[in-house]
């Protein structure tokens, strides 16, 4: 199975993925600028996700947040933005006889913001009321607390992607428009366009929108070269009824050889509701209602990590048979029928992704982005299928380590337990 997208520069030199799919009606238009907070210096830390903000705060051409927005809500699309580590993007999704108008809007929001001062002193208001929303989001708040583990806490990439509140209230016009300058430019962009394109019209207009956008960008990022000597445990206190825990091991990053093989312990461990965390910790044991596994991975580091909200005094119990199972994957790998279902897992629901133009669109516009060579589907499989217990053996026994381990618990649990769950790390 394969899928058909084309790929070409701009004059300007910015990069455009486009992924045709004529039986849809639908058009999906997207921006990613290859900047985000692992970017940014301490000073300034915050800015990337600030500037997406900025970006909706009015134009010469649009007064406000308003005019943006009714002109997209009158055609029935849907827009937003979002800020990484290491990308902002910017979306609409639209009926494809509208594609113009969301080129001409992506397009007027990155070029002509006016980036005001006062619309700047009244969104600081907004923001810190965002942050607020994560420091009290106990799901939100485990997440923040286990990347800071993971990372180094004052390191860029441990770094909350929102900042500090001081470097919020710190940020002014000038301080946006001299970070917007270093890092929105061609060779730091990539447009991706899936759905219902007449891609020879679609090239003129983005040549007519985005073709007067100049300038170079040099800057780049300091690697993570964090390290741990031993396990590390948080526990913050809140007063709710469950305990939300997040256990993450260190790994690798994207690219790296091994990742087919984390993806399927991950898969095997807890993808699914039939996966062997799911099936010990809830069906059997009844220590949470919902167990997951999920994978993160940066351009030179990563993690395979654990999710879950458990039953406050069966914390110990779970993290006693997440334990055992992981050093099961290490000692003894999983059976074939356990192999055999992770890759169909993962295959068939490669199949399904095939069916929306914009998710392939947007996947093939992040390894651009990120220097990461494009895969065909066949190639995907391959390397799925390719996976042998021998690597899951040998993957899980470098991630499996007491220096790669890092745990969050957020809840009604005394933080004195700490030295107690670090007893039970016996891996």
């Amino acid at each position: 199975m394969d899928l058909k997208y084309s790929r070409f520069k701009l004059k300007n030199g910015l990069r455009v993925i486009m992924v045709p799919r004529k039986e849809t009606e639908a058009v999906f238009f997207e921006v990613l600028c290859g900047v985000g907070s692992r970017y940014e210096t301490d000073d300034i830390a915050g800015i990337s996700h600030f500037l997406e903000h900025m970006a909706f705060k009015g134009t010469k051409k649009r007064a406000g947040t308003l005019d943006i927005s009714k002109e997209i809500d009158q055609v029935g699309g849907t827009f937003n933005a979002f800020t990484y580590d290491d990308l902002t993007a910017y979306f609409i999704k639209l009926h494809s006889d509208k594609i113009e108008l969301a080129i001409d809007i992506i397009s007027d929001m990155l070029i002509n913001s006016k980036l005001e001062e006062k619309e700047i002193d009244k969104e600081k208001g907004v923001i810190l009321e965002e942050y607020k929303m994560g420091i009290d989001d106990p799901d939100y708040f485990a997440v923040i607390k286990i990347e800071e583990l993971l990372y180094g806490k004052d390191t860029p990439l441990g770094r909350w992607i929102m900042g500090k509140t001081e470097t919020i209230k710190a940020i002014n016009r000038k301080k946006i428009i001299d970070f917007k300058n270093k890092f929105y430019n061609p060779d730091n962009m990539v447009i991706a366009i899936g759905g219902n394109i007449n891609q020879t019209e679609v090239k003129k207009l983005l040549e007519k929108y985005f073709g007067k956008i100049k300038g170079k960008t040099k800057e780049s990022f300091k690697k993570n070269h964090t390290t741990q000597p031993n396990p590390q445990i948080e526990i913050y206190k809140k007063p709710i009824e469950q305990a939300k825990v997040i256990i993450a091991f260190r790994s690798f990053g994207r690219d790296h050889k091994d990742r087919y093989v984390r993806g399927i312990i991950s898969k095997i461990l807890g993808g699914y509701m039939s996966s062997k965390l799911f099936m010990e910790i809830r069906e059997k044991k009844g220590l949470a209602y919902n167990i997951r596994t999920y994978t993160d991975a940066y351009e030179e580091i990563g993690c395979l990590g654990i999710v879950g909200g458990f039953v406050p005094e069966k914390v110990p119990e779970a993290l006693k048979e997440t334990i055992k199972l992981v050093n099961q994957a290490k000692e003894k790998g999983f059976t074939q029928e356990e192999i055999k279902m992770a890759k169909e897992n993962s295959i068939g629901k490669l199949a399904l992704s095939l069916e929306s133009a914009s998710e392939w669109a947007e996947g093939i516009a992040v390894n651009v982005l990120y220097g990461i060579p494009i895969e065909t589907l066949d190639e995907m499989e391959s390397n799925i299928n390719k996976v042998t217990n021998q690597d899951i053996k040998r993957v899980a026994k470098e991630i499996f380590q007491p220096e790669n381990f890092n745990m969050v618990v957020v809840g009604p649990i005394d933080e004195k337990k700490k030295n107690e769950y670090l007893k039970l790390i016996k891996l």
